[in-house]
């Protein structure tokens, strides 16, 4: 008996040997931005924490295929992934959050749905009254114009949205998850299908590889005059349609990683990205919000936007909120 417990301990040792490294040594912090998880490469930061000091307003999160009872101090959002709910990158503390806060208005946030300018159409065209009078559409830049250029405003169809559910566990699903290699599955994991690139910067601005910008390749993407002036005039055609049902938009877009940092590449191609020249800045209903996030850059915030993320921190978070908040009430 004696000797069968210890063969049986010396056959268990590696196997307990790795759970103590796992759950006393390994960073679990590490590789858990989008970008990190894609390179397989392991970013150690302290993360910017945000002055307390914020106003932070309610914020009440609904599917964009329900009926909404709004009260006249809600604002409804349709917005992507840097309105989404996010414990890892903002707390309890989205952009929208504070612009809410700076207006005293609560925000009713509509579930992350792909394309939110069609989300918005549906919801407008078909159900006026699950809107507020002012409605805000986020995008963020490397979206934008795709989602404007293929607008059809002759045949908008009723939102169905895709409730999150629990996908039942099979043998077969498992055995194909821990078949792929580490990347494939944090690829699959995130929703990433597209390469990484690293470029070098002029100055240091990130506290973990402090020069050195990682970004998607799709942020490099120029879009042809065809579908500037298309995405242009369907945008006033949409607040046209907007004032029509009797709601006010204002459209907000948020820079890609690349762009915001894109006047300190080294050696970066002079081309103007779409939000440093943008066509749409013109509009009264447009918001921009590449000033307010460089203008946090050039004071030297460190991790304006997440060293291992393609999203900005919550200081940013912060400082993008107020910014849109003094836009919208600036204007007439």
């Amino acid at each position: 008996m004696k000797r069968f417990l210890l063969r049986t301990l010396l056959f268990l040792t590696p196997f307990l040997l790795a759970l103590a490294y796992y759950l006393l040594l390994v960073d679990k912090d590490a590789m858990r931005g989008d970008i990190g998880r894609t390179r397989q490469t392991e970013f150690h930061y302290s993360k910017p924490t945000l002055d307390t000091s914020a106003i932070l307003a309610p914020c009440r999160d609904a599917a964009a295929d329900s009926v909404l009872p709004l009260s006249d101090d809600e604002i409804v959002l349709f917005g992507d992934s840097f309105s989404k709910e996010n414990d890892r990158l903002w707390p309890g503390c989205r952009w929208h959050q504070f612009m809410g806060g700076k207006m005293g208005k609560r925000i009713v946030a509509m579930r992350y749905i792909d394309n939110v300018v069609d989300a918005y159409i549906s919801t407008l065209v078909l159900h006026p009254e699950r809107l507020s009078d002012t409605v805000i559409v986020e995008s963020v830049e490397r979206e934008l114009v795709n989602r404007l250029c293929w607008i059809d405003f002759d045949n908008v169809e009723e939102l169905h949205q895709e409730r999150p559910g629990r996908t039942p566990s099979t043998l077969r699903g498992w055995w194909r998850k821990n078949r792929m290699k580490p990347v494939e599955y944090y690829q699959r994991k995130v929703g990433i299908n597209v390469p990484v690139l690293k470029a070098t910067l002029k100055e240091p601005v990130f506290s973990c590889r402090p020069d050195k910008l990682f970004y998607y390749a799709d942020d490099t993407i120029q879009h042809s005059d065809w579908e500037i002036q298309t995405a242009s005039a369907n945008l006033q055609r949409l607040d046209s349609l907007s004032r029509a049902y009797g709601k006010t938009l204002f459209l907000v877009a948020i820079p890609d990683k690349y762009t915001a940092y894109h006047h300190l590449i080294d050696g970066a191609d002079n081309s103007p990205r779409l939000l440093e020249d943008c066509p749409f800045d013109t509009l009264p209903y447009f918001i921009n919000t590449l000033p307010a996030i460089r203008a946090e850059i050039e004071k030297g915030v460190a991790d304006v936007y997440l060293p291992d993320d393609t999203h900005f921190s919550i200081p940013t978070a912060k400082a993008t909120g107020e910014y849109v908040a003094n836009q919208i009430i600036s204007r007439p």
